[in-house]
């Protein structure tokens, strides 16, 4: 059975919510918002930093709307995360598997202590025995509980915000079409993604020098797109994200044979009627993908 169910976002820059109310034998989009924090979030910040950002955000937050729940999921940015592709033994049972993650995680990222990391994996397609290796400090983790503990809020979910974001694409984009590129804007970060058969088969995270995003965007798909989809097989573009705005969109599509679409996460459910108006709804919509994703988790 649903439970109401918030999700929420932290970039470089501010923090998202979406909450999801479930009434009368529907789901309801109740509450749409965001709060800029004090100061710009980094790969690298210390524990208490993120807790000192995070705080004064969710006041402001809570001061405009109270919540009516308290089971809260976090998307977190991608550039809290180490990820790789890896190719691994699909006969390997969970326990071998696990360590075979953690032995891949030290060789890829030398200089740090694997056991300092929550390692995960996001499976590849079924036929090529890779998978994508994910890892986040565990002092990172062990913040957003904590600061749901102070704040007397019950964490359900964690998740990187690129994921959260391009697992709504095939229920968005109402084609049937499972091939996508997808470009995921945060802050002066950018992930990009190749999916195919609806299955991520290729990410980067990259810094954008100077906020230029488009020429390492394109550099990218030039690199890789022939190598990964064939013939036919073309794939639609998408970008989203809470840094995203009109004049970047635009930037991106003045390329030849090239349309990035924006997507509406708020298009699968309900919205209350005083929310209808709201610019967040309005103009910003493709902003909320990652924050809408994870509130739909218990969907």
């Amino acid at each position: 059975m649903f439970v109401n169910h918030a999700g929420f976002s932290i970039s470089s820059r501010k923090l998202q919510v979406v909450e999801i109310d479930f009434n009368d034998g529907r789901f309801l989009i109740e509450n749409i918002d965001e709060e800029p924090f004090p100061y710009e979030l980094t790969a690298n910040i210390s524990a208490n930093r993120l807790l000192s950002a995070l705080q004064p955000a969710y006041e402001n937050i809570k001061n405009r709307k109270e919540l009516k729940t308290d089971i809260v999921s976090f998307a977190l940015p991608s550039f809290f995360f180490k990820s790789a592709k890896i190719p691994y033994d699909p006969n390997l049972i969970t326990k071998d598997l696990e360590r075979h993650l953690q032995w891949e995680f030290g060789i890829l990222f030398p200089d740090v202590n694997p056991s300092d990391y929550v390692i995960d994996k996001f499976p590849v397609a079924e036929d090529t025995n890779e998978l994508i290796l994910f890892g986040i400090e565990r002092k990172i983790l062990q913040t957003v509980h904590k600061f749901c503990m102070r704040n007397n809020l019950m964490l359900k979910y964690v998740d990187n915000s690129f994921i959260a974001s391009i697992i709504l694409l095939p229920h968005l984009t109402g084609t049937g079409k499972k091939n996508f590129i997808s470009v995921f804007i945060n802050g002066n970060y950018y992930a990009i993604a190749f999916i195919k058969n609806s299955i991520p088969v290729f990410h980067r995270v990259v810094e954008a020098k100077d906020g230029k995003y488009t020429a390492g965007i394109f550099d990218k798909i030039e690199k890789f797109k022939s190598k990964i989809f064939a013939g036919n097989d073309l794939p639609e573009y998408y970008v989203f994200g809470d840094g995203l705005q009109q004049d970047l969109i635009d930037e991106l599509n003045r390329r030849n044979g090239v349309f990035f679409k924006t997507v509406n996460p708020f298009k699968l459910l309900e919205i209350n009627q005083r929310l209808k108006e709201n610019p967040f709804v309005q103009q910003q919509f493709y902003t909320f993908t990652a924050a809408t994703g994870m509130a739909m988790r218990l969907i």
